[in-house]
């Protein structure tokens, strides 16, 4: 196993294990196809929070929900950003999971 990938599995147990979400990381090579709800008032409710908080702001992270479930795309600064973004999400009463596809740039 490579150095960079052990880093990004340690890396997403520690996080997975201290939110209580779902963090996904997949290989680069690998895509999804999905059918997301963007316009719901939750999402968009969400997607406001994450815009106007500062420690985000260099993020580029878009949201979306299906009952419920919000699932969070693009890309963050650091594993910590991934983790805010993912206690943010997760803040509000209708949230029953998040699921992280954020991407972050691990340099070794």
């Amino acid at each position: 196993m490579s150095r960079w990938l052990a880093l990004v599995v340690i890396s997403a147990l520690v996080i997975s294990g201290l939110s209580g979400c779902v963090l996904v990381v997949a290989d680069e090579g690998v895509t999804h196809d999905f059918v997301v709800e963007r316009g719901s008032n939750l999402a968009r409710s969400i997607q406001r929070d994450i815009d106007n908080d500062a420690a985000l702001a260099v993020s580029d992270i878009e949201i979306s929900e299906d009952d419920g479930i919000v699932t969070l795309h693009g890309r963050a600064e650091n594993l910590g950003a991934v983790q805010h973004a993912i206690d943010v999400a997760a803040r509000y009463e209708e949230v029953s999971a998040v699921v992280s596809r954020l991407r972050v740039k691990v340099e070794l």
